[in-house]
């Protein structure tokens, strides 16, 4: 809030804060979080999560030592997945999954890659932009928003959560932007992640 004196008299001028957003006002814009609520909550994690048994995936590409195999196991913390070709303004890593049978979609849990220094944490190979598009029998992909953000000292895992459930048999991952990553690529702006938990509903 501002204060301006017109007149001699003092008024209030409340201006809106900035937004992520405000440069996607035309698409559904997100902002994502660390996890949160029901998604930090393990035994609503363990219900809810489609697991690698019900699902094929394939990436853009795969980087030698770091499989995109390990961006489904059960070692978040110990195992990566990097893309082989870092993105540009004009290429953009993205990673399918295929459903064996059609799931209701909630949210996206992502671990990502990063290391402390000092009271800092610097992650590597983290989305700043992440489309998130889904389709059902072979139908066109539809966007279902684009989540923005910028990831924070104490976060350690983030949430994607749609705007409402979708139904879909295939899922895909868009990275527009992604932080630095000095783990795999020694600065390139190459997607990373541990670990990719897909959450469905139920209702």
């Amino acid at each position: 809030m501002n204060t301006l004196a017109i007149f001699g008299v003092s008024q209030s001028i409340y201006q809106k804060e900035s937004s992520a957003c405000d440069e996607f006002q035309t698409m559904n814009c997100i902002e994502y979080t660390n996890v949160q609520g029901k998604y930090a909550d393990s035994s609503y994690v363990f219900q809810h999560k489609i697991y690698r048994t019900r699902f094929t995936y394939k990436a853009t590409g795969e980087k030698e030592g770091y499989p995109l195999s390990n961006a489904f196991d059960h070692t978040d913390k110990d195992s990566y997945w990097a893309a082989a070709t870092p993105n540009s303004d004009t290429y953009h890593n993205s990673i399918v999954v295929e459903f064996k049978k059609a799931v209701s979609i909630e949210a996206i849990l992502y671990y990502p890659s990063f290391f402390s220094r000092g009271s800092n944490r610097i992650f590597n190979g983290s989305p700043t932009k992440l489309k998130i598009y889904t389709s059902i029998d072979n139908k066109t992909y539809q966007l279902e928003g684009i989540f923005v953000g910028t990831p924070q000292k104490d976060w350690n895992q983030f949430q994607f959560v749609l705007s409402q459930p979708v139904l879909c048999d295939k899922i895909k991952l868009e990275f527009v932007e992604v932080t630095a990553d000095t783990h795999t690529s020694g600065g390139a702006f190459t997607p990373v992640t541990g670990g990719i938990t897909f959450i469905q509903s139920f209702t």
